[in-house]
């Protein structure tokens, strides 16, 4: 394995398990990790930017910044494991990216109207999570790492089960 494609493995695992980190510190789920506020939104940030870091990588490594080649190599990827090839799914990457860059953005410039937000938002942000995780980290990998990927999926929906069963909690400042 090359440095480029270290730093693009690397960078995606280190951003998932960041954001299971800040959805099991915010759903408070099992007492050793529960967060405060501030701490969870700092572990979300991490995983985002860590993100940031791996779609950099892997546009500098993998696709010499050129978005045709990312859709090519999309496509190759789907067609090989669905049979469909395809490379709409970079425009969900895109979306993903957003939607992970929207949610921390709006969680420190407006935390007030972020914790108010209407539970169909929160609901809809965690379900491109969901789907992006289970994709990108149990479908689309081989060998041990899915397991891995499979590990953090489990957490998260046991996390947001816990989550639904219960009033939403009130992080500590």
């Amino acid at each position: 394995m090359d440095t480029g494609e270290a730093l693009t493995r690397v960078t995606i695992w280190a951003a998932l398990v960041a954001y299971t980190a800040s959805e099991v510190g915010r759903g408070r789920s099992w007492s050793l990790v529960a967060m405060n506020e501030d701490r969870v939104r700092v572990v979300l940030t991490l995983g985002c930017v860590l993100y940031i870091a791996h779609v950099a990588a892997a546009f500098q490594y993998d696709y010499r910044w050129s978005h045709a080649v990312a859709y090519a190599e999309t496509a190759r990827q789907t067609e090989a494991l669905v049979g469909l090839g395809s490379g709409v799914g970079i425009f969900v990457n895109y979306l993903f990216t957003l939607v992970w860059i929207g949610e921390t953005v709006w969680w420190w410039l407006a935390p007030v109207t972020y914790r108010s937000r209407a539970p169909w938002i929160a609901v809809a942000v965690r379900s491109v999570f969901f789907f992006m995780i289970i994709n990108g980290a149990v479908v689309f990998v081989a060998g041990p790492m899915r397991w891995v990927g499979t590990t953090l999926v489990i957490m998260l929906a046991i996390t947001w089960w816990t989550v639904s069963r219960r009033p939403l909690p009130v992080l500590n400042q």
